[in-house]
């Protein structure tokens, strides 16, 4: 009897070999709406996890207390007490995961940690070693809110398409700035001589012309010098990292 009570101690102290990772949109939070929902995902938790109940119902009635009861289930709040590990996977962003999480946590009803969200840009978090002190030009997003999250993850010279077109008009003339968004360029950046020294797609462009001829005069500029051309085009200067 010791050694079993020790053996299923031990068992339930150790983490699990597996863990599970969920679409926040499709499987979280619009599946309800669907005319025929499918099954909701707490059957593979069940069939994934002896320590899990495998009772599960399908109608639309129940879809928000399943996708409830399944984050409780993974929380420890199941027959073993063991806590399952699980994230939430979205190719959406413009915000920061501390506010997803938030927004996430009321919505779902249950508390979602920043560290268990993967948006699009998240792995843009393992650039900044390379890139921390380095102007980056940062593309997506609605007004400045990829700005706000590429410094947030630690980039120091964030760079958006309105600086550039601030700065220079004529490389997109066929939209002026407002006087709010010329007021908001960062002025005090001389492209002509600063270099650029990657390029960042967070989110969905809110402007896809203007920002695909700043990229494109970026990649076919030498070392990333605006208003230069490359003289070897066999050779990148400039990275680009696409997350959306």
């Amino acid at each position: 009897m010791f050694l079993r009570t020790l053996h299923t101690t031990t068992a339930r102290s150790l983490p699990p070999k597996y863990g599970f990772a969920f679409d926040i949109d499709g499987v979280l939070i619009k599946v309800s709406s669907l005319k025929h929902p499918p099954r909701f995902a707490l059957a593979s938790i069940s069939r994934a996890s002896p320590h899990l109940p495998a009772r599960v119902s399908c109608t639309r009635a129940t879809m928000y207390s399943q996708r409830h009861a399944a984050i409780q289930l993974l929380n420890g709040e199941n027959p073993s007490g063991r806590r399952i590990p699980w994230l939430l996977l979205t190719n959406g962003g413009g915000i920061t995961e501390d506010k997803k999480a938030e927004q996430l946590s009321k919505k779902l009803g249950v508390h979602i940690s920043p560290q268990q969200l993967v948006l699009s840009h998240s792995p843009m978090k393992a650039l900044i070693p390379t890139f921390e002190n380095t102007p980056v030009l940062v593309v997506g997003g609605a007004g400045h809110s990829c700005r706000e999250v590429a410094e947030r993850y630690g980039f120091r010279r964030v760079i958006q398409p309105n600086d550039i077109l601030g700065w220079q008009p004529a490389i997109w003339p066929f939209r002026e700035l407002s006087e709010k968004e010329r007021a908001e360029a960062k002025s005090h950046f001389d492209f002509a001589h600063e270099r650029i020294g990657a390029i960042m797609v967070f989110h969905d462009s809110r402007d896809w012309g203007r920002d695909m001829q700043v990229m494109i005069d970026i990649l076919r500029s030498q070392n990333g010098i605006i208003g230069t051309v490359k003289r070897d085009t066999s050779v990148q200067d400039v990275p680009l990292y696409f997350s959306n």
